[in-house]
């Protein structure tokens, strides 16, 4: 019993709040603190309820030792647990729902959670939960190819600012591929890749992006279109 509670404490990552590991067990099958005190040369306690893994080595060999359709059950139960009690801390919500393979909820809170990554300029994390909605969304037939487009610009656009062109490029190119029925977003997009072009490739490919783009406005007649 304590080896399987030291697995499932390791859904919940290095760092983990006890009372959250009980989400996991089913009512009748209480953690109570005694379990921690002989688990000791596992965890340490640090307060008010937490607990961290001695070593990441122990949290991983732990999480390897659970079946993979377990896995996905229990960071199920640790995501619902999370939404009754703390909503508001949609990154876990994104992640437990990801790992748990609930799609339309991955799709949801790693969207919320890159908006507030990128509002604090935390690109990298940003970068982290867009890729997880895009996966997510993909499997999703009510997300639009619009949608996952302006996902991938997004993503685009982070990298970018991180000093990731080969990324941000791919993103771009990734995007324009979804909306290549829009000629006004293509543009916008070629646009993009020249501007990311000039840094990573050279000014040639900038012009051949800039050319591709400036010939899709040229056939549109719409004020947009002159300002592209």
């Amino acid at each position: 019993r304590d080896r399987r509670i030291i697995r499932y404490a390791s859904v919940l990552g290095v760092a983990f709040d006890a009372r959250l590991v009980q989400a996991l067990f089913d009512e009748q099958d209480a953690v109570d603190a005694g379990v921690w005190r002989r688990l000791a040369s596992f965890v340490d306690e640090e307060g008010d309820g937490g607990y961290r893994f001695r070593h990441a080595l122990m949290r991983d060999a732990a999480y390897e030792g659970l079946p993979y359709r377990r896995r996905k059950e229990l960071h199920a139960r640790v995501g619902n647990a999370i939404l009754t009690s703390t909503p508001d801390q949609v990154e876990l919500l994104s992640l437990h729902f990801f790992l748990a393979g609930d799609d339309p909820l991955a799709w949801k809170y790693s969207a919320i959670s890159a908006r507030r990554a990128e509002s604090a300029y935390a690109n990298i994390e940003a970068s982290r939960f867009l890729r997880r909605a895009i996966e997510a969304g993909r499997r999703l037939p009510e997300v639009t190819k619009r949608e996952l487009s302006s996902l991938h610009e997004a993503l685009g656009d982070c990298l970018e600012r991180i000093g990731d062109y080969g990324g941000a490029l791919a993103a771009y190119r990734d995007a324009r591929r979804l909306v290549r029925d829009e000629p006004l977003l293509v543009a916008q997009l070629f646009l993009k890749e020249a501007m990311v072009s000039v840094r990573a490739t050279g000014y040639t490919q900038s012009l051949r992006w800039t050319s591709h783009g400036r010939r899709l406005v040229e056939t549109l007649h719409s004020p947009d279109a002159d300002k592209e």
